[in-house]
């Protein structure tokens, strides 16, 4: 509500209508993605169950990449003493 009693309006005001409309769109989406789901699974289970050892090696490979970034590996200078420098 403003200050004189008035709901807000405009092209950034949040209403029930924006809300339920984005509600909506999510649940319609979410249902359109389990039916992706549903028949990948029935009409094509056993292309999926061949793909399962090469995404778990690309899920493998994508977490070294991104998970390691913290780690001083390789030509780097490190402070580390686990590795014997000091």
């Amino acid at each position: 509500m403003n200050h004189d009693g008035q709901p807000p309006t405009g092209p950034g005001a949040v209403t029930a209508d924006n809300k339920r409309v984005k509600w909506f769109g999510a649940i319609v989406l979410a249902l359109a993605a389990l039916g992706l789901v549903l028949y990948l699974v029935t009409d094509h289970g056993p292309h999926l169950l061949a793909a399962l050892p090469y995404a778990g090696i690309i899920v493998v490979m994508t977490a070294h990449l991104f998970l390691h970034r913290g780690h001083s590996h390789g030509g780097h200078q490190s402070t580390d003493h686990r590795h014997g420098k000091t």
